[in-house]
């Protein structure tokens, strides 16, 4: 994905599709860069996919995360 974004070409497979879409909204900041990094390294982002995946998309929080991402986060804070 992250080779995708940073050379792109044409593609018109849906994930080409989407991946247009993150460009054109990248081109909205001054600077972005897409890198890789990995799960290990990015817990917070890791479970907030893996629980969209099982909630089917549903969550909706704004600045009152759920416990369980909190526990997350201070725990990533800590170390």
């Amino acid at each position: 994905m992250v080779n995708r974004i940073n050379k792109r070409g044409q593609d018109i497979t849906p994930l080409g599709f989407y991946t247009e879409v993150i460009c054109t909204q990248l081109k909205q900041f001054t600077h972005s860069k897409v890198l890789w990094v990995n799960r290990f390294c990015n817990k917070i982002a890791d479970f907030i996919c893996k629980q969209a995946i099982v909630d089917n998309c549903n969550s909706i929080f704004k600045l009152d995360y759920p416990e369980n991402i909190y526990e997350l986060v201070m725990k990533d804070l800590i170390n």
